[in-house]
């Protein structure tokens, strides 16, 4: 019955704080290996920058993305769990609400009119939410991201396999 318990606890633990995916679709900063970086709300998030740091920091080594770019963090909102912030970059940050996953053929032909930039250059934005499938950009065209939500950091993402689906 103890044992039953501590998995329960353990569950919930994952249930209450996510782990956020992002699966790279596109970029010119990241070498091919580099597909998937997960992130663990439970401490305190990741930057983006351009320069390396003490900090836990995603790094996208190109001149279109800003020493400290944006900011992803969890929050306590259910059911959204995690936001970005742009931290006043030059090139911006952006988002491009998905409800399904999102193919390199599909990247390829969106409008740019279909990313939402989160702030004017220069000007940290408000916290955006992310939710699951939502295309993150940084920077004009420097790196795109599909953002993945998940309970733990083990559950499995069809797209890694070369699927277009999760499963948890």
């Amino acid at each position: 019955m103890e044992a039953h318990a501590v998995a329960s606890e353990a569950a919930e633990a994952h249930d209450a704080h996510p782990f956020l995916r992002l699966v790279k679709l596109s970029s010119d900063a990241l070498p091919r290996a580099q597909a998937v970086a997960i992130v663990d709300g439970r401490r305190g998030g990741v930057s983006i920058g351009r320069d390396k740091t003490f900090t836990p920091r995603l790094r996208l080594p190109s001149m279109e993305v800003s020493k400290h770019h944006a900011n992803i963090y969890s929050n306590s909102r259910a059911p959204i769990r995690y936001s970005v912030s742009d931290t006043g970059s030059t090139h911006g940050t952006f988002v491009c609400r998905r409800d399904r996953p999102t193919s390199t053929g599909e990247l390829a032909a969106l409008p740019d009119s279909s990313f939402e930039r989160l702030s004017q250059p220069k000007h940290a934005s408000q916290p955006y939410d992310l939710h699951h499938y939502d295309l993150l950009r940084i920077g004009l065209q420097c790196t795109v991201f599909e953002v993945h939500l998940h309970g733990t950091a083990w559950d499995v993402c069809d797209r890694q396999m070369g699927a277009s689906a999760c499963t948890n």
